[in-house]
């Protein structure tokens, strides 16, 4: 499906799906302190004392960097950062992660991931400048993991609320799904420029039906601009879940002969 100027999918439906994340039994939480500056890059703003890196230092160990407020400086990357294994923005109970993207390359390893908003935290990514993310890099397209989740949870935990917004001359390169709402959480996704292309499934309002305990996501994404492009398919509400997708400009593109599916159960 491609539309760039019908303003036709501005619907609230319903449906669902969830996910099961991998975990690396050395993942190591290394979490941003912004004791220095607001400098991604800068060691000293880690609680670890380095930047995250996949691996780190230390033997079979991975880093997941986290990104929780409050904190004296607001996290932002303004050149390309090393490979951490997950990047999380906002996780835990009660916990606000903000990051600010504005120039370089941001990225996760091959079968890996980017949340915003995880386990009753709150998460805002700004995606800006010629800033560009790679979620999954060296992965195939729809292979396992290289996931992007926005607003939801691992695992079964309380579920988090969070904003993912595009304004770049960048692109974002997801190798496996997109998922924006999961299991009770609240995702939403705004992209006014850029170049965005999945590898595996989209889900706009998703939840596990291993979770059937777990109430549904909702999720909405909105094309302001720029280009969303997809080789499989697309659910607007999974399983009770509920989804908008709202094309006010830009291009949203599935594969040829693939449906965007709307209040799937």
């Amino acid at each position: 499906m491609r539309n760039s100027r019908n303003r036709w999918i501005r619907t609230a439906v319903l449906a669902g799906v969830s996910s099961v994340f991998g975990v690396s039994a050395f993942a190591t939480e290394n979490f941003w302190t912004g004791a220095q500056d607001n400098d991604w890059n800068n060691p000293n703003n880690w609680s670890l004392g380095r930047v995250p890196s996949n691996p780190s230092p230390a033997p079979d160990a991975f880093d997941d960097a986290i990104v929780n407020l409050p904190g004296p400086n607001t996290a932002t990357i303004n050149a390309t950062i090393p490979t951490p294994r997950d990047i999380v923005v906002g996780s835990g109970t009660g916990a606000v992660g903000v990051l600010n993207h504005n120039a370089g390359l941001a990225t996760t390893g091959e079968g890996n991931w980017f949340f915003v908003g995880r386990d009753s935290a709150t998460g805002t990514y700004n995606l800006t400048g010629s800033g560009s993310l790679d979620v999954g890099v060296g992965g195939n397209p729809g292979s396992t993991g290289g996931r992007m989740y926005i607003g939801g949870t691992e695992f079964g935990a309380p579920t988090g609320t969070g904003t993912f917004n595009v304004n770049t001359t960048g692109t974002v390169h997801v190798r496996n799904d997109l998922a924006v709402g999961t299991d009770g959480g609240v995702g939403v996704m705004t992209v006014t420029a850029g170049a965005i292309t999945t590898g595996g499934w989209n889900f706009i309002g998703k939840h596990q039906r291993a979770s059937a305990d777990a109430p549904g996501g909702n999720g909405t994404l909105t094309m302001n601009g720029g280009s969303l492009n997809n080789p499989l398919r697309t659910y607007v509400g999974h399983n009770g879940s509920t989804g908008r997708l709202d094309l006010a400009g830009g291009t949203y593109t599935n594969a040829t002969g693939v449906p965007v599916t709307v209040n799937y159960n």
